[in-house]
């Protein structure tokens, strides 16, 4: 493998110098995404390009699909002799570093020409593999591309197993070769080529986000479950077609979450980044359910016993966590090599810390068992659900809404037991009051509302003159005036939308 950056520079540098782009698509005149696919997807898939550019590339030259030229790379993308996966080994299954090599040359090829093709921004996405390719070609062109060409690259990769503290392949560097799969081990993306990326990852997607400590065997076995159901939904839904069957709440959605849209929010909150001193990014996206809890969410759902088995997940949840990230240490540099330790936890962990987080989530455990997890409250949310939605109407804020009914409903209490109370002062003046609806009331009321008028600013009519508009029935109270309408209307200009989310 560090043969191969050697020959991968040579192919840069000659496609950097090369007079035609024959890599880039006819006529392309604008900024161009270099897509390098995962395992089991030897050829670029429509559906993951166009999920991966709305997802991830979002303050690049290629924010959102249809923004740039794709350039799809097809390579073997494959891991021998994992043939057990599906779609892992095709026909001509290669292994690990034979299928890199082969990507990191239609990388070169590709981006090379697009350099020399435009004078645009050039987009490096990879995922999983495709990131390792990437990763592997940073190396070699750290010492082959001008400045002005770095400059003009911008480069994403997700679930990075070569990411520098916590990528599988990383946390293995101390073996250097696994002979038998034809591994190279401990090639953490570089982050002083002077071309900066940005890493996004799933908590405890055990290819890019594998423990430190695996002395930790909870944190071990949520990583390979990490593997399992994470890892996969990255550039869900339609990664495949059709997709895969599946029986996990969510798993239709990146990360298992309620939404795309909430999973999108959770990449881009800033609270879950971290930069090196490069200037690298580094993102991890929280997994809202751990992924040692879906098997158990798997089964329930195929055998109808979900209501039983979900109280029980809730409960032990919050204290699997705690112990599950002693296994993990999230204050070291993220863009520092960090391979594996066989500790259980870091020897900095406070142990009186450790215990106070037990007792809080056994606490939370029991609440989320009883009542259901807490969902925190997004002000956004209504929003941001909303650009999703097939009917582009806007939907109302709730809080106002609910405010609004409060407040017809105080109001009509309000006259009801203005009604009520001089029923009890005026003696048979209007015998039929508890029938007339709120639109109507008792002459005695019109100085109780005046005084309520003064501290509003409402005008009221004046009680000695009645109103000219309604003329009282001859049997009738011949002093009985319109009511004033302030108190009784309603708030039809209040919409609402059936919108929901296209997750």
């Amino acid at each position: 493998m560090r043969e191969t950056l050697r020959v991968v520079a040579g192919v840069v540098a000659a496609a950097v110098v090369a007079a035609t782009p024959v890599a880039l698509p006819v006529g392309a005149d604008a900024a161009t995404v270099v897509f390098v696919p995962p395992t089991g997807m030897p050829v670029p898939l429509p559906d993951s390009m166009v999920n991966a550019q709305n997802y991830y590339l979002g303050g690049t030259a290629c924010e959102g699909a249809g923004t740039c030229d794709v350039v799809g790379i097809s390579y073997p993308a494959s891991f021998w002799p994992l043939s057990f996966l599906p779609r892992w080994c095709a026909v001509d299954c290669q292994k690990w570093d034979v299928s890199v090599q082969g990507g990191m040359t239609e990388l070169a090829l590709a981006m090379g020409a697009a350099l020399a093709g435009t004078d645009d921004e050039v987009v490096l996405y990879g995922h999983s593999q495709g990131s390792a390719v990437i990763s592997n070609t940073l190396a070699a062109l750290a010492s082959t591309l001008s400045d002005d060409d770095k400059a003009r690259l911008q480069v994403v990769l997700s679930g990075n197993i070569d990411n520098p503290a916590g990528g599988l392949w990383s946390r293995l560097g101390f073996l250097g070769q696994i002979p038998f799969l034809d591994v190279t081990t401990g090639l953490p993306t570089p982050t002083d080529t002077g071309i900066t990326f940005t890493s996004i990852i799933m908590e405890y997607d055990g290819v890019g986000d594998a423990p430190k400590y695996w002395g930790n065997p909870l944190a071990v076995l949520n990583a390979i479950a990490g593997f399992m159901y994470l890892h996969g939904s990255t550039l869900s839904p339609d990664k495949y077609s059709p997709s895969l069957p599946c029986q996990v709440p969510n798993c239709q959605t990146p990360g298992y979450y309620p939404s795309v849209q909430e999973y999108l929010d959770a990449v881009y909150d800033p609270a879950n980044g971290r930069q090196d001193e490069y200037g690298n990014t580094y993102i991890v996206v929280p997994s809202p359910t751990l992924p040692i809890v879906m098997p158990l969410l798997e089964l329930a759902s195929r055998t109808n016993t979900t209501a039983l088995v979900r109280p029980f997940v809730d409960l032990i949840s919050p204290v699997l966590r705690v112990l599950i990230d002693l296994g993990y240490d999230r204050t070291e540099d993220p863009g520092v090599y960090a391979p594996l330790s066989i500790l259980p936890f870091s020897l900095r962990t406070n142990p009186l810390a450790v215990l106070d987080d037990l007792v809080q989530a056994v606490e939370q455990g029991i609440h989320d068992a009883v009542h259901g997890p807490d969902v925190p409250e997004q002000t956004t949310k209504t929003v941001a659900v909303d650009t999703l939605s097939d009917t582009g109407e806007d939907a109302p804020d709730p809080a106002l809404v609910e405010a609004d009914v409060i407040q017809d409903d105080v109001v009509e209490d309000d006259v009801v037991e203005d009604d009520v109370i001089e029923d009890d002062v005026v003696q048979d003046e209007t015998p039929a009051a508890d029938e007339e609806s709120t639109d109507t009331e008792d002459p005695t009321d019109a100085p109780e509302a005046t005084d309520e008028s003064d501290e509003t600013g409402t005008e009221t009519v004046d009680d000695a003159e009645p109103a000219e508009e309604v003329e009282p029935a001859e049997d009738e109270a011949p002093e009985t005036p319109a009511t004033t309408e302030p108190d009784t209307e309603p708030a039809s200009d209040t919409e609402t939308s059936a919108d929901s989310a296209a997750a």
